[in-house]
């Protein structure tokens, strides 16, 4: 009898021991459109930040937390994301975990996702729900320990959901993801969770406070969209087919609390790196934040999380690979990352930015806040600025891609044309009845259509890809580009305590000044194309000064600059024509610069304004002069600020990155100082004569 009992005893540890298979599950399909159109053709998941797969960076840290078995579900682009987890680390013998992936392709929501899991009742114990996009360097052990101990006590809690300390402007806080949350500060008891992406007032039930003495109101914390849940979680999806979203769990949670008993508590980290790649912007966030080490021990000359590159590491950030070709007088500045195979040539300047694999990147290019992908090609000339550019793309001479662009797959794009802000570029094509544009055509079906030449140039190949649609998804993503969603008054998001020249600690880079910029190109570029009244552009202009909260010395540049570009955008133009359109276009905007050029403080302002356009536009330097002249002759700008502007050395390191151009450029502008030097040095003999004749 008793070795009867035994055995059996030991059969229960072993099931005992089997239910505590620590288990997650990856979500590989974020149910959005933030990604168009480059998700077209390849899954959020595995888009390469800083040339790694998303995918892998989650699953890395899950593995370091301590999951041993993890489910990968897909709904789109399967074969690829089956192919890439069958080559990984991940599913070889040696896999540190067991990673199996749970298809269903008629999936369309978390909630969709949700039920299928609870169908196929594949887990046995609480597990942990994240997204496909998570970057973190956290341990799950606590959050866990406290999940399972709340559980023992009490069935009714569900989930914990994890948030870090980030107050608002924190780099890693997306305006979209911003939330308010009420909890109990005793239990972490989540009372009640609200977003706050487009409200400026919030309401909170008179309940919420009867009877919680302990009770918090917290606007400093970020969803890190990792959490913790009881297998009752997907029941309860099943359960309440209108849950289509965490969101929307949630709120039923809160809102059905008193009926059901059900509770949801919070954990909050704040000396971990957590955040989530969902939109463009927080792709570009993270992958500074792996260049500037905030998210030790994610690094790339960490072999772990590295494992297919050998990058060194060297000062401000600057990470090379091997078999580089490198040009002597090319200028690498900080936080960039250049791998494998890719050569640079010479003059070429880059910063912030990110290269993969077997680029070819020609003489004079600058690159800043750029993300190349393998085997793009950038050719002479060509200049391009915070936008992702896909594998496989050919940038042609001369080519200008500006702030927010998304470059698809296979693009050609050039000679000679300068992007709009924020577009985005494909070979594929919306077509009736493809709702979501998840369908694209194919090149040789593009091919019949032809390419528009004013679109991507007379060489180009690819299409504007435009969301389109009515939803409110659909077009809130339009603006998803670098910031874009951050858009809102100062009183929204910053303290009044902050100046107009201020950003509150560790906040990015105002994104607000390059769309202020747009709005003024905009302004000025319709003004002159249909003569409209300079008064009425002025009204526009500071219009958009107020709505962006940017400085005077911001304005100034941009009323330059914008002159400029309106009137110089086409390189093809001989002297004479470029001449005719400059002068045209000023004479009919000087009411509006002599507004704003008041100064000896605007006068420089716009001296450096003249100078940054044209050595991005080098093509134009001929008439720099001719500008300078004419702004001269109708006393917009003094001869003492020209002679002293021009005479100040190259000092700071967009100058020591445009040097030869810089040259070039002052070399075009001396017949015109000379000519002011001259005239000055006359005025100052006529007045001794003066002096000696009135002595007389």
């Amino acid at each position: 009898m008793s070795s009867k009992k035994k055995k059996s005893d030991g059969r229960s540890g072993e099931l005992e021991k089997a239910e505590e298979v620590f288990q997650a599950v990856i979500l590989t399909d974020s149910f959005n459109f933030r990604f168009l159109p480059i998700t077209l053709e390849t899954p959020r998941a595995l888009l390469p930040l800083v040339n790694v797969p998303l995918l892998d960076y989650t699953i890395e840290f899950l593995v370091e937390a301590g999951v041993q078995e993890i489910f990968v579900f897909c709904c789109r682009h399967v074969d690829q994301i089956k192919k890439h987890l069958s080559q990984s680390k991940w599913t070889s013998s040696r896999g540190p975990c067991d990673v199996k992936t749970i298809v269903f392709e008629d999936c369309l929501s978390l909630g969709d996702a949700l039920r299928e899991i609870d169908r196929q009742s594949f887990l046995k114990n609480d597990f942990v729900l994240v997204s496909g996009d998570i970057v973190s360097n956290m341990k799950l052990d606590q959050v866990l320990k406290e999940h399972k101990d709340r559980r023992k006590k009490d069935k009714s809690s569900l989930m914990t959901m994890v948030f870090k300390v980030a107050n608002p402007g924190h780099r890693t806080r997306c305006r979209e993801e911003d939330l308010i949350v009420a909890m109990d500060s005793t239990t972490g008891r989540i009372l009640h969770c609200d977003k706050t992406a487009s409200k400026k007032q919030f309401s909170f039930p008179l309940s919420l406070f009867t009877g919680n003495n302990d009770i918090q109101i917290r606007y400093d914390l970020l969803d890190c969209n990792i959490s913790i849940c009881s297998t009752t979680v997907p029941q309860l999806f099943t359960d309440n087919f209108d849950y289509q979203t965490r969101d929307d769990f949630v709120r039923g949670i809160l809102v059905n609390e008193e009926i059901m008993g059900n509770q949801i508590h919070s954990f909050l980290i704040s000396n971990k790196y957590v955040a989530r790649v969902s939109n463009p912007y927080m792709y570009d966030t993270v992958s500074k934040d792996i260049l500037s080490r905030w998210a030790y021990p994610i690094t790339p000359d960490n072999s772990v999380f590295f494992m297919d590159f050998s990058f060194s590491f060297a000062r401000h950030n600057v990470y090379l690979d091997s078999e580089l070709s490198l040009a002597r007088d090319c200028v690498l500045e900080e936080n960039l990352l250049i791998s494998k195979g890719t050569s640079v040539g010479a003059g070429t300047v880059i910063t912030n930015s990110v290269i993969g694999r077997n680029c070819v990147i020609g003489d004079f290019v600058q690159l800043d806040g750029v993300h190349l992908w393998d085997n793009v090609r950038i050719d002479d000339g060509s200049k391009i600025s915070k936008s992702i550019v896909c594998a496989n793309v050919h940038v042609k001479r001369n080519v200008t891609i500006t702030t927010g662009s998304l470059i698809s797959f296979n693009v050609v794009i050039g000679p000679d044309i300068v992007l709009p802000p924020g577009v985005k570029i494909t070979l594929k094509r919306q077509t009736e009845g493809d709702d979501f544009g998840m369908d694209g055509l194919s090149l040789e079906d593009n091919q019949s259509v032809g390419f528009n030449p004013d679109v991507v140039g007379t060489e180009g190949q690819g299409f504007i890809w435009d969301a389109g649609g009515d939803s409110d998804d659909e077009r809130e993503q339009v603006g998803d580009i670098w910031g874009i969603e951050r858009i809102s008054s100062s009183e929204d998001e910053v303290s009044s305590e902050f100046s107009e020249d201020q950003s509150p600690p560790g906040s990015p880079p105002p994104e607000d000044g390059r769309l202020f910029y747009t709005e003024v190109l905009e302004s000025i570029r319709h003004g002159v194309a249909d003569h409209v009244d300079p008064e009425n552009i002025i009204l526009e202009v500071n219009a958009s000064k107020f709505a962006y909260n940017v400085t005077f010395h911001e304005l100034n540049q941009a009323v330059i600059k914008s002159l400029l570009e309106s009137s110089l955008h086409d390189s093809s133009l001989s002297k004479q024509d470029m001449s005719k359109n400059l002068k045209k276009a000023t004479e009919h905007l000087l009411p509006i610069v002599s507004n704003y050029i008041k100064t000896a403080d605007s006068q420089r302002d716009a001296l450096n304004a003249t100078e940054e356009f044209f050595l991005q536009a080098m093509w134009a330097a001929p008439v720099s002069q001719i500008f300078l002249h004419y702004l001269y002759d109708k006393e917009i700008l003094e001869e003492s600020v020209i002679l002293q502007w021009f005479s100040r050395k190259s000092t700071g390191v967009e100058d020591s990155g445009l040097e030869p151009q810089r040259k070039h450029l002052r070399q075009q502008i001396s017949p015109f100082i000379t000519w002011l030097q001259e005239a000055e040095e006359e005025s100052d003999e006529d007045d001794d004569d003066d002096d000696d004749d009135e002595d007389e």
